[in-house]
C-alpha cells in the first residue's frame, strides 16, 4: 500500500540540492522512458532539479516508482529527512519568550556591506534592516573590492563558476527552492566573497572584530555545487586567501544551524583549515553532520533544545588548540529561540558566551553575518554576540 503522506513530502524535498541527483537517478534508473525529459542546461545541479521538477508533473502515476523504487534505493540519511518532513517539526513560538533583547554595542563595529549584497540580501528575511537595528548606528563602514578569478579559483572548479555565470545570464533559474541564480548573481557573489576577504584582511590588521554583510552566503556551497542559498563559499574563499598569504593556520567556526557541509567538503583534504560545525542533529537539513567529514574537521550536532553553549564551547577549545593564525565565523540567528527554523532554543546569553569565547582566543575573528526569519532573534544573536567582544 503506497503511503500518500510520505509521497507528499518527497515530492519537495527532492528538490533540494543535496538530494537532487540521488532522487534523478533512483527514478530515471526505475523508469528509463523518461530520461529524455532532461533538459540540458549548464549545470548538471540545475538539470537534476529541473528534471524532477518535469518528472512531479506525472505524478500520481509515478508515485508508485517513488515508494517502490526511489524510497528503496536512497540513502538512510535522505530516509530520515523524509520521516522527519512528514513528521513536521513545528513548534509555537513567541518573541515574548526572549525578553527584550540586549542593548546596542558600546564601541563602533567594523562592517563590510558592499551594495550588491544588500541589494542581492533578501535570504529568509529582511536582514540588512534588522542588521542596521542591531548595530543602532554603531558600525563603520569597510570598504571592499570584488574577488578576483584568482582567489575564487583557489576553492571552486572554474567549470563550476563559468556553468553558474552562464546559466544566471540566460534568466533567473532555480537550482533549489532557496537557490536562485539570476543575471545579477555574479555581481552579487563576487561582491559576497570581496565582503570576506576584506573583513579577514582589517582583522588581521588589528580591528578586534570585523563584520562582512556577505550576500548569497557560504557554508552550503562546495567546490562544485551550490546548494541552500549559497553559490560561492565566501569563508572558504577568506581562508585560503590567509593560507595564500602566508598563515600557516586558519579555522571557520560554523554557528548556523544547519551543518556546513560544503565547507568541510572544501577542506576535507587540508590540514591547514579547521572547519568546525555547531548545528542541529539529523534528520535536519542538509541530512549530514552527525559524522566527521576531514582531516582538520570538528562536527558538533546539538539535539533538540540541547546544550548549544557547550557545543560552543567545546568547538572553541578545538580551535584554541589548533592554535589558527585567523578565525573565521559564520553566524546566523537560525539557532534562536524566537528563530522558527531550527529547535535548538538558543538565547541571547548564549550568543554572548560564544562572543566572549571566541574573543578570548586573541586571534583575528570575521564574522560573516548569515540568515533569520525573526527580526527579534537576528537582533538578540547580533548583540548578543558582539556584546562578547565589547566586554
Amino acid at each position: 500500500m503506497i503511503d500518500l503522506e510520505l509521497v507528499e513530502a518527497l515530492f519537495p524535498l527532492s528538490r533540494a540540492s543535496e538530494y537532487a541527483a540521488e532522487f534523478g537517478a533512483a527514478i530515471a534508473a526505475a523508469e528509463p522512458g523518461i530520461a529524455h525529459l532532461r533538459p540540458a542546461l549548464p549545470l548538471a545541479q540545475a538539470a537534476d532539479y529541473a528534471f524532477l521538477t518535469a518528472l512531479e508533473t506525472y505524478a500520481p502515476e509515478l508515485a508508485v516508482v517513488l515508494e517502490a523504487a526511489a524510497l528503496a534505493v536512497l540513502p538512510a540519511r535522505v530516509r530520515r529527512e523524509l520521516e522527519a518532513e512528514r513528521a513536521g517539526r513545528s513548534r509555537s513560538f513567541e518573541d515574548a519568550e526572549a525578553g527584550a533583547p540586549p542593548p546596542p554595542p558600546r564601541t563602533r563595529i567594523a562592517l563590510v556591506a558592499p551594495q550588491a549584497c544588500i541589494r542581492h540580501g533578501r535570504g529568509y528575511g529582511d536582514t540588512w534592516a534588522w542588521t542596521q537595528t542591531a548595530l543602532l548606528g554603531q558600525s563603520r563602514c569597510v570598504p571592499s573590492l570584488p574577488a578576483g578569478e584568482a582567489a575564487l579559483a583557489r576553492v571552486h572548479a572554474p567549470a563550476y563558476l563559468q556553468g553558474l555565470a552562464a546559466l544566471g545570464e540566460q534568466g533567473r533559474h532555480l537550482l533549489t527552492p532557496e537557490t536562485v541564480v539570476s543575471p545579477l548573481s555574479q555581481i552579487a557573489w563576487r561582491a559576497a566573497a570581496g565582503a570576506m576577504l576584506a573583513a579577514a584582511e582589517v582583522a588581521r590588521a588589528g580591528e578586534p572584530l570585523v563584520l562582512a554583510y556577505a550576500r548569497p552566503g557560504s557554508h552550503h556551497a562546495s567546490t562544485g555545487r551550490a546548494g541552500g542559498t549559497c553559490l560561492v563559499n565566501n569563508l572558504a574563499v577568506a581562508a585560503a586567501a590567509a593560507r595564500a598569504s602566508g598563515i600557516e593556520r586558519a579555522a571557520i567556526v560554523d554557528l548556523d544551524a544547519h551543518h556546513g557541509n560544503g565547507t568541510e567538503a572544501i577542506f576535507a583534504a587540508d590540514e591547514t583549515v579547521l572547519t568546525v560545525s555547531v548545528h542541529q542533529a539529523q534528520p535536519f537539513y542538509p541530512g549530514s553532520g552527525d559524522e566527521q567529514g576531514g582531516l582538520a574537521n570538528l562536527n558538533l550536532p546539538v539535539a533538540p533544545a540541547g546544550d548549544w553553549a557547550a557545543a560552543v564551547e567545546q568547538a572553541v577549545e578545538a580551535v584554541r588548540a589548533f592554535a589558527p593564525g585567523l578565525v573565521l565565523v559564520e553566524l546566523s540567528a537560525d539557532a534562536h529561540i524566537c528563530d522558527p527554523v531550527s529547535e535548538l532554543r538558543v538565547s541571547d546569553d548564549d550568543f554572548a558566551r560564544a562572543g566572549a569565547l571566541l574573543a578570548s582566543l586573541v586571534v583575528p575573528v570575521a564574522v560573516e553575518l548569515g540568515a533569520s526569519t525573526s527580526e527579534r532573534a537576528w537582533v538578540g544573536a547580533l548583540r548578543g554576540f558582539v556584546s562578547g567582544f565589547d566586554a
